[in-house]
Protein backbone atom coordinates (compact mmCIF):
# COMPACT_ATOMS: atom_id res chain seq x y z
CA UNK A 1 0.00 0.00 0.00
CA UNK A 2 3.00 2.28 -0.21
CA UNK A 3 1.77 4.21 -3.27
CA UNK A 4 -1.68 4.89 -1.85
CA UNK A 5 -0.15 5.97 1.48
CA UNK A 6 2.06 8.50 -0.33
CA UNK A 7 -0.86 9.86 -2.34
CA UNK A 8 -3.26 10.17 0.58
CA UNK A 9 -0.51 11.40 2.90
CA UNK A 10 0.48 14.08 0.40
CA UNK A 11 -3.10 15.25 -0.04
CA UNK A 12 -3.54 15.42 3.72
CA UNK A 13 -0.24 17.22 4.31
CA UNK A 14 -1.14 19.88 1.74
CA UNK A 15 -4.44 20.43 3.58
CA UNK A 16 -2.69 20.57 7.00
CA UNK A 17 -4.25 17.26 8.08
CA UNK A 18 -2.83 14.20 9.81
CA UNK A 19 -3.12 10.83 8.02
CA UNK A 20 -2.65 7.51 9.80
CA UNK A 21 -3.36 3.95 8.71
CA UNK A 22 -3.43 0.66 10.58
CA UNK A 23 -3.84 -2.33 8.26
CA UNK A 24 -6.96 -1.30 6.30
CA UNK A 25 -8.30 1.43 8.59
CA UNK A 26 -7.56 5.01 7.56
CA UNK A 27 -7.86 7.94 9.96
CA UNK A 28 -7.63 11.58 8.93
CA UNK A 29 -7.75 14.32 11.52
CA UNK A 30 -7.54 18.07 11.55
CA UNK A 31 -8.77 21.27 13.13
CA UNK A 32 -11.88 21.73 10.96
CA UNK A 33 -14.87 19.81 9.58
CA UNK A 34 -13.36 17.38 7.09
CA UNK A 35 -16.67 16.84 5.27
CA UNK A 36 -16.80 20.54 4.36
CA UNK A 37 -13.19 20.66 3.15
CA UNK A 38 -13.56 18.47 0.06
CA UNK A 39 -10.70 16.26 1.24
CA UNK A 40 -13.06 13.31 1.80
CA UNK A 41 -14.04 13.31 -1.87
CA UNK A 42 -10.42 13.66 -2.98
CA UNK A 43 -9.26 10.76 -0.80
CA UNK A 44 -12.21 8.64 -1.94
CA UNK A 45 -11.14 9.27 -5.52
CA UNK A 46 -7.55 8.24 -4.72
CA UNK A 47 -8.74 5.04 -3.04
CA UNK A 48 -10.89 4.06 -6.03
CA UNK A 49 -8.15 4.97 -8.54
CA UNK A 50 -5.79 2.64 -6.71
CA UNK A 51 -8.22 -0.26 -7.07
CA UNK A 52 -9.74 -0.32 -3.60
CA UNK A 53 -13.36 -0.01 -2.48
CA UNK A 54 -14.84 2.49 -0.07
CA UNK A 55 -16.97 1.47 2.89
CA UNK A 56 -19.60 4.26 2.80
CA UNK A 57 -20.79 3.46 6.31
CA UNK A 58 -17.35 4.43 7.61
CA UNK A 59 -17.12 7.84 5.93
Amino acid sequence: MDRIDRRIGGACASADLVYTRFVDDITISGQFDLQDSGIVKLIGKIIIQDGFELAPEKL
